[in-house]
């Protein structure tokens, strides 16, 4: 049996958490220096939310 093809794949939204968003953004700001650790984990295109990724 044959797997799904590459333009069915890409046309898919990918797995998004919202509320995990937040919480790492929320978390920031409320512990400035984790921003030091977390900005070696994530970059803006970790993000799915648009207003996330500024």
């Amino acid at each position: 049996m044959a797997g799904p093809n590459v333009s069915q794949l890409l046309d898919k939204v990918p797995p998004q958490d919202l509320e995990a968003e937040r919480s790492v953004l929320g978390s920031i700001l409320l512990a400035s220096d984790a921003f030091d650790e977390v900005v070696q984990l994530i970059q803006s295109n970790c993000f799915y939310a648009d207003a996330h990724r500024r």
